[in-house]
Protein backbone atom coordinates (compact mmCIF):
# COMPACT_ATOMS: atom_id res chain seq x y z
CA UNK A 1 0.00 0.00 0.00
CA UNK A 2 1.84 3.38 -1.00
CA UNK A 3 0.35 6.65 0.62
CA UNK A 4 1.36 8.76 -2.60
CA UNK A 5 0.65 12.11 -0.87
CA UNK A 6 3.18 11.63 1.51
CA UNK A 7 5.28 9.16 -0.56
CA UNK A 8 5.44 6.68 1.81
CA UNK A 9 4.81 2.74 1.46
CA UNK A 10 3.07 0.69 3.55
CA UNK A 11 2.24 -1.88 5.18
CA UNK A 12 0.36 -0.20 7.27
CA UNK A 13 -1.98 -0.78 10.94
CA UNK A 14 -5.53 0.39 11.22
CA UNK A 15 -6.66 0.09 14.99
CA UNK A 16 -10.03 0.41 15.67
CA UNK A 17 -11.59 0.78 18.87
CA UNK A 18 -15.01 0.68 20.45
CA UNK A 19 -16.61 1.22 23.66
CA UNK A 20 -20.18 -0.79 24.64
CA UNK A 21 -23.47 1.48 24.51
CA UNK A 22 -24.27 2.43 27.61
CA UNK A 23 -28.21 1.32 27.86
CA UNK A 24 -30.98 3.86 29.09
CA UNK A 25 -32.17 3.51 32.71
CA UNK A 26 -35.47 1.01 32.96
CA UNK A 27 -38.32 3.02 33.50
CA UNK A 28 -39.83 3.75 37.14
CA UNK A 29 -42.51 1.40 38.52
CA UNK A 30 -44.73 4.63 37.75
CA UNK A 31 -44.04 5.34 34.95
CA UNK A 32 -47.59 4.62 33.62
CA UNK A 33 -50.95 5.88 35.21
CA UNK A 34 -52.05 2.38 35.87
CA UNK A 35 -49.06 1.81 37.89
CA UNK A 36 -49.65 4.88 40.13
CA UNK A 37 -48.10 4.50 43.46
CA UNK A 38 -50.71 5.59 46.14
CA UNK A 39 -49.81 8.55 48.46
CA UNK A 40 -51.67 8.79 51.86
CA UNK A 41 -53.19 11.69 52.48
CA UNK A 42 -51.67 13.53 55.90
CA UNK A 43 -52.45 16.51 58.33
CA UNK A 44 -49.46 18.09 57.65
CA UNK A 45 -46.99 17.54 54.52
CA UNK A 46 -44.57 14.61 54.64
CA UNK A 47 -42.24 14.85 51.55
CA UNK A 48 -41.85 11.14 50.31
CA UNK A 49 -38.75 11.50 47.59
CA UNK A 50 -39.07 9.41 44.08
CA UNK A 51 -37.24 10.06 40.14
CA UNK A 52 -37.84 10.48 37.34
CA UNK A 53 -35.04 8.86 35.37
CA UNK A 54 -36.07 6.37 32.52
CA UNK A 55 -40.09 7.55 32.89
CA UNK A 56 -41.76 7.84 29.65
CA UNK A 57 -44.21 10.32 28.07
CA UNK A 58 -47.88 9.22 29.37
CA UNK A 59 -49.43 12.29 27.93
CA UNK A 60 -48.02 15.41 26.07
CA UNK A 61 -47.15 18.49 28.26
CA UNK A 62 -50.21 20.37 29.20
CA UNK A 63 -50.39 24.32 29.23
CA UNK A 64 -50.51 25.48 33.02
CA UNK A 65 -50.27 29.27 33.84
CA UNK A 66 -49.55 29.84 30.34
CA UNK A 67 -46.88 27.53 29.23
CA UNK A 68 -45.82 24.68 27.90
CA UNK A 69 -43.33 21.92 29.12
CA UNK A 70 -41.63 18.41 27.90
CA UNK A 71 -43.71 15.63 29.93
CA UNK A 72 -41.15 13.07 28.69
CA UNK A 73 -40.19 11.78 32.06
CA UNK A 74 -43.89 12.00 33.65
CA UNK A 75 -44.67 9.80 36.70
CA UNK A 76 -48.12 8.62 38.31
CA UNK A 77 -49.42 8.81 41.78
CA UNK A 78 -52.71 8.22 43.40
CA UNK A 79 -54.31 8.80 46.38
CA UNK A 80 -58.27 8.64 47.96
CA UNK A 81 -59.69 12.05 49.05
CA UNK A 82 -60.28 12.51 52.83
CA UNK A 83 -62.10 15.49 52.57
CA UNK A 84 -63.54 17.70 50.43
CA UNK A 85 -60.26 20.53 49.94
CA UNK A 86 -56.71 18.67 49.31
CA UNK A 87 -53.16 19.87 48.58
CA UNK A 88 -50.74 18.57 46.53
CA UNK A 89 -47.12 19.74 47.32
CA UNK A 90 -44.12 18.88 45.26
CA UNK A 91 -40.37 20.22 45.72
CA UNK A 92 -37.62 19.45 43.03
CA UNK A 93 -34.31 18.76 44.01
CA UNK A 94 -31.02 20.99 43.02
CA UNK A 95 -28.89 20.51 40.62
CA UNK A 96 -25.67 21.44 43.00
CA UNK A 97 -25.37 25.09 42.69
CA UNK A 98 -27.53 25.48 45.35
CA UNK A 99 -29.57 27.94 43.64
CA UNK A 100 -33.69 27.70 43.46
CA UNK A 101 -33.84 28.91 40.43
CA UNK A 102 -32.72 26.12 38.41
CA UNK A 103 -32.78 21.92 39.12
CA UNK A 104 -35.60 20.06 38.50
CA UNK A 105 -38.91 22.44 37.92
CA UNK A 106 -41.90 20.20 38.70
CA UNK A 107 -45.35 20.23 37.33
CA UNK A 108 -48.46 19.09 38.63
CA UNK A 109 -51.32 18.02 37.15
CA UNK A 110 -54.33 16.73 38.93
CA UNK A 111 -57.14 14.13 37.18
CA UNK A 112 -60.49 12.77 38.15
CA UNK A 113 -62.33 9.64 37.07
CA UNK A 114 -60.85 6.15 35.18
CA UNK A 115 -57.19 6.11 35.46
CA UNK A 116 -55.38 8.74 33.26
CA UNK A 117 -59.23 10.20 33.31
CA UNK A 118 -60.16 13.94 33.08
CA UNK A 119 -57.58 16.89 34.17
CA UNK A 120 -59.23 18.83 36.74
CA UNK A 121 -56.14 20.72 37.55
CA UNK A 122 -52.40 21.87 37.29
CA UNK A 123 -49.56 23.80 39.11
CA UNK A 124 -46.50 25.75 37.15
CA UNK A 125 -46.35 29.06 39.38
CA UNK A 126 -42.48 28.23 40.76
CA UNK A 127 -39.29 27.91 38.59
CA UNK A 128 -36.64 25.33 39.23
CA UNK A 129 -36.21 24.04 42.43
CA UNK A 130 -39.10 26.01 43.95
CA UNK A 131 -41.55 23.92 45.58
CA UNK A 132 -45.29 23.70 43.79
CA UNK A 133 -48.64 23.94 45.57
CA UNK A 134 -52.15 22.37 44.18
CA UNK A 135 -54.96 23.05 45.86
CA UNK A 136 -57.94 21.47 44.96
CA UNK A 137 -61.63 22.02 46.31
CA UNK A 138 -64.84 20.23 45.58
CA UNK A 139 -63.21 17.20 46.01
CA UNK A 140 -65.73 13.62 46.73
CA UNK A 141 -64.08 12.23 49.79
CA UNK A 142 -63.69 8.50 49.07
CA UNK A 143 -62.74 9.08 45.75
CA UNK A 144 -59.47 7.97 44.06
CA UNK A 145 -57.87 11.34 42.36
CA UNK A 146 -54.25 10.68 40.49
CA UNK A 147 -51.71 12.37 40.25
CA UNK A 148 -48.86 13.50 37.32
CA UNK A 149 -45.65 14.84 37.96
CA UNK A 150 -42.96 15.88 35.19
CA UNK A 151 -39.62 18.09 35.12
CA UNK A 152 -41.00 21.26 32.77
CA UNK A 153 -37.50 20.89 30.85
CA UNK A 154 -36.78 18.86 28.34
CA UNK A 155 -32.75 17.82 29.54
CA UNK A 156 -33.04 16.37 32.75
CA UNK A 157 -30.78 17.96 35.70
CA UNK A 158 -28.13 15.46 37.37
CA UNK A 159 -30.29 15.13 40.76
CA UNK A 160 -33.51 14.14 39.08
CA UNK A 161 -35.58 13.13 42.35
CA UNK A 162 -38.32 15.11 43.74
CA UNK A 163 -40.61 14.91 47.16
CA UNK A 164 -44.48 15.04 46.94
CA UNK A 165 -46.84 14.90 49.61
CA UNK A 166 -50.56 14.99 49.92
CA UNK A 167 -52.59 17.29 53.06
CA UNK A 168 -55.87 18.00 53.73
CA UNK A 169 -57.23 21.64 53.38
CA UNK A 170 -56.77 23.29 50.08
CA UNK A 171 -54.05 26.03 50.18
CA UNK A 172 -52.69 24.88 53.81
CA UNK A 173 -49.58 26.10 54.84
CA UNK A 174 -47.56 22.79 54.25
CA UNK A 175 -44.12 24.25 54.74
CA UNK A 176 -43.81 25.42 51.22
CA UNK A 177 -42.00 28.97 50.87
CA UNK A 178 -44.22 30.78 49.04
CA UNK A 179 -41.40 32.26 45.79
CA UNK A 180 -41.54 36.25 45.92
CA UNK A 181 -37.87 36.50 44.61
CA UNK A 182 -38.87 37.68 40.95
CA UNK A 183 -40.97 40.68 42.53
CA UNK A 184 -38.28 43.37 41.45
CA UNK A 185 -39.25 43.03 37.63
CA UNK A 186 -41.49 41.94 34.78
CA UNK A 187 -41.14 41.27 30.94
CA UNK A 188 -43.82 42.66 28.56
CA UNK A 189 -45.88 41.63 26.31
CA UNK A 190 -46.23 38.23 27.29
CA UNK A 191 -46.17 36.17 24.89
CA UNK A 192 -45.06 38.47 22.44
CA UNK A 193 -42.98 38.49 19.49
CA UNK A 194 -39.90 40.11 18.22
CA UNK A 195 -38.54 43.12 20.69
CA UNK A 196 -39.62 42.32 24.69
CA UNK A 197 -40.04 45.29 27.30
CA UNK A 198 -37.81 44.26 30.73
CA UNK A 199 -39.32 46.73 33.69
CA UNK A 200 -36.74 46.88 36.35
CA UNK A 201 -38.16 47.87 39.93
CA UNK A 202 -35.35 46.70 42.14
CA UNK A 203 -31.95 48.89 43.06
CA UNK A 204 -29.84 49.93 40.78
CA UNK A 205 -27.14 47.54 39.40
CA UNK A 206 -24.94 46.56 36.92
CA UNK A 207 -26.95 43.69 35.77
CA UNK A 208 -27.12 40.17 33.32
CA UNK A 209 -29.98 39.23 31.41
CA UNK A 210 -29.91 35.59 29.98
CA UNK A 211 -32.59 33.47 27.88
CA UNK A 212 -32.64 29.86 27.99
CA UNK A 213 -34.39 27.45 25.55
CA UNK A 214 -36.45 24.49 27.07
CA UNK A 215 -33.11 22.27 27.15
CA UNK A 216 -31.50 24.88 29.34
CA UNK A 217 -28.94 26.51 26.15
CA UNK A 218 -28.37 30.31 26.42
CA UNK A 219 -30.17 31.60 23.52
CA UNK A 220 -29.74 35.37 24.56
CA UNK A 221 -27.15 37.09 26.70
CA UNK A 222 -26.62 40.62 27.37
CA UNK A 223 -24.96 42.41 30.33
CA UNK A 224 -26.70 45.74 31.31
CA UNK A 225 -26.72 48.72 33.50
CA UNK A 226 -30.60 48.77 34.85
CA UNK A 227 -31.41 51.89 37.19
CA UNK A 228 -34.46 51.64 39.70
CA UNK A 229 -38.06 52.32 37.76
CA UNK A 230 -35.99 51.33 34.14
CA UNK A 231 -37.31 49.96 30.99
CA UNK A 232 -35.18 47.68 28.84
CA UNK A 233 -35.72 46.32 25.36
CA UNK A 234 -34.73 43.01 24.55
CA UNK A 235 -34.56 41.62 21.05
CA UNK A 236 -35.66 38.75 20.40
CA UNK A 237 -36.95 38.44 17.39
CA UNK A 238 -34.12 35.88 15.61
CA UNK A 239 -36.16 33.13 18.31
CA UNK A 240 -38.14 30.83 17.13
CA UNK A 241 -41.90 30.78 18.64
CA UNK A 242 -41.99 28.47 21.58
CA UNK A 243 -41.77 29.19 25.79
CA UNK A 244 -38.47 30.31 27.03
CA UNK A 245 -36.95 31.21 30.49
CA UNK A 246 -35.66 34.69 31.20
CA UNK A 247 -32.87 34.70 33.98
CA UNK A 248 -31.76 38.38 35.73
CA UNK A 249 -28.95 38.38 37.54
CA UNK A 250 -28.33 42.18 39.93
CA UNK A 251 -27.11 42.73 43.30
CA UNK A 252 -25.85 39.16 43.71
CA UNK A 253 -29.82 37.85 43.27
CA UNK A 254 -30.64 35.60 40.47
CA UNK A 255 -34.30 34.98 39.40
CA UNK A 256 -35.84 33.45 36.24
CA UNK A 257 -39.65 34.28 34.51
CA UNK A 258 -40.83 32.61 31.90
CA UNK A 259 -41.60 33.71 28.75
CA UNK A 260 -43.54 32.60 25.53
CA UNK A 261 -42.54 34.02 22.05
CA UNK A 262 -45.24 33.76 19.40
Amino acid sequence: MQDVTNGADGPYTVNVTAAACIPPPPPPANDDCDAAISLTANTWCNFQYFTGVGGTESLPGLTCNGFTGDAGDDVWFSFVATAADMTIGVIGSDDGDGDVNTGYDAVIELFEGACPGTSIGCADGTLGCEAEELAATGLSVGATYYVRVYDWYAAPWPDHTFGICVVEGAGGNIGIEEASSADAWSIFPNPGTGVFNLQYTGASALSNIEVFDLTGRVVYNEQVSLAKGANHNIDLSDLSAGNYNVRLTANGARTEQRLMVK
